[in-house]
Formats: structure tokens, sequence, C-alpha cells
């Protein structure tokens, strides 16, 4: 998928600034072994903004850094005026731990979240401070862990502007 142009091309069209407005959020779960490099190299590959210290393999067995950290890391992408998109790496658990703190910051700014699963709850969030949001794929799922290319495609035509609904 990473090399299909017609989904370069859609997410080249998100926002104003393309795929360079897209932030990777990790407020959730995170990677262990092979895969922290691999997403590491996954967003590189796809010229989207990953922080490095984002991902602490040894940080808990549930999430991907300390809660300190993760929250850090999603507010400095929230007040980002170059990000215009935060895309979750994966869903899992610890959002809940960030909403009180999460609650203090500035959102005059919305941007557009994607996630699903355990970042539900900060679509909702999200949404009560006047952001869109996508349910949506997940970024670590474009390493092929969830085997259909359609959902990033859809993603993709939703990003670009070039769908406006989804009709079931």
């Amino acid at each position: 998928l990473l090399d299909d142009p017609d989904f370069l091309a859609e997410l080249d069209k998100s926002g104003s600034r393309g795929r360079k407005g897209i932030r990777i959020v990790a407020p959730g779960s995170g990677l262990r072994g092979d895969n922290v490099d691999k997403a590491y190299s996954l967003a590189e590959k796809l010229g989207v903004e990953f922080p490095r210290e984002a991902l602490d393999p040894d940080a808990t067995p549930y999430t991907a850094n300390t809660d300190e950290v993760r929250l850090a890391l999603f507010v400095k992408a929230l007040e980002d005026p170059e990000a215009e998109v935060l895309w979750a790496l994966r869903g899992g658990y610890g959002v809940s731990g960030l909403l009180p703190e999460l609650a203090k910051h500035d959102f005059s700014r919305p941007k557009l979240f994607v996630g699903y699963s355990d970042m539900t709850l900060l679509h909702l969030f999200l949404q009560a401070h006047g952001w869109q949001t996508i349910h949506g794929a997940m970024f670590w799922e474009l390493s092929g862990s969830s085997g259909d290319d359609d959902n990033f495609r859809i993603l993709a035509e939703l990003l670009s502007g070039k769908r406006k609904e989804l009709v079931y």
C-alpha cells in the first residue's frame, strides 16, 4: 500500500500540508521488540511525523510510554500549528488516565483525530471540544496487521476530501 500512488496522492491532499501535517500519536498501547523500529520505519517511509520518544518498550507492558510522556507528546501534537491530523498508532489501555490533565489544555485549534478501539474515549472527549474525528484504521495496521488495504484507501479519501461520507 505504501507504494500505491493513488493512496499516497490522496494522503498528499489531506489538509493544507498533506502528509507533512499528519502526526502519529501513541496515547494508548505501544509496541515491543522489532515492531518498534518497524513502526518508525513505516512512518518515515510514509513521510509522517512520529516522535522517537513515543515508544519506550521498557516503560510498561500495556502502554507506549509513561502517562507523563504520552500526555506531553499528545499535547505537543495538539499545540503544533503544523499538525492537522493526529493519527493513533494503536488503541489499547491508558487513554482514560490522560484525560484529566488533557482537559486543562487549549483546544481552540481543532484538528482531525483518527483511531478506534480504546481511542473511542478520546474521540468523545475531542468531539466535545469541537474536533472532528474518524473512527478508522490505526496507523500500525499499515504494517500489514489488518490485511484490509481498502480501509486505508477510504481513510485517505476522507482525509483528502475526495470522499465526504460513508454509507454502510
